[in-house]
């Protein structure tokens, strides 16, 4: 259990650093959909951004 505690602390942190970095906010949320991936386990991640004033939902980012 400690590991998957240190790979959850290690991915925050890369993603911490990432959001205060001079990254565009597209490569941010790219690292953010790589580090949530590789962290759970998944094949597929994605990333929906909800605009309340357009309709319907559209996903932002898609990472496999």
């Amino acid at each position: 259990m400690p590991e998957t505690h240190d790979k959850y602390i290690k991915a925050l942190m890369d993603i911490s650093r990432a959001i205060t970095s001079d990254l565009y906010l597209e490569d941010i949320l790219k690292l953010i959909l790589m580090v949530t991936a590789r962290v759970t386990g998944v094949e597929i991640c994605s990333l929906w951004l909800i605009d309340e004033s357009v309709s319907p939902i559209k996903i932002r980012l898609k990472a496999s």
